[in-house]
């Protein structure tokens, strides 16, 4: 699926408007992240900003988008400076300024997509 014309063309723009649907007084980032080859990778983002807080995520081997990508359930972190589930994601994020993520997976036939 990832593979057809004019597919992650559709992903940008849905990362793209996602983000800017969304914004208000702060702003909003997107990016959606599958699996290929065991391994997590960005496909889509609203941004540069969005790709490089999913590298860092990555580095870590853990995170929200990667936790909603792996058991297919949505995940909301309300609060980055205070959840438990993810300190070290927490600490980087905290950083970034980034205050809230909310991750949901979009399945599919053959595996499950992250959008954040």
């Amino acid at each position: 699926m990832l593979e057809s014309p004019g597919f992650t063309d559709f992903l940008l723009s849905l990362s793209t408007l996602a983000a800017a649907a969304f914004a208000g007084k702060h702003p909003m980032m997107c990016a959606i992240t599958v699996e290929r080859n065991g391994s997590p990778a960005t496909v889509a983002s609203s941004g540069p900003e969005a790709q490089r807080l999913d590298e860092i995520q990555y580095s870590l081997h853990d995170g929200p988008c990667l936790t909603a990508l792996r058991t297919a359930q949505t995940v909301l972190v309300t609060e980055v400076g205070t959840d438990p589930r993810w300190v070290p994601y927490a600490r980087n994020m905290s950083k970034e300024n980034v205050r809230s993520v909310l991750a949901v997976p979009i399945p599919h036939r053959q595996r499950v997509s992250s959008g954040t």
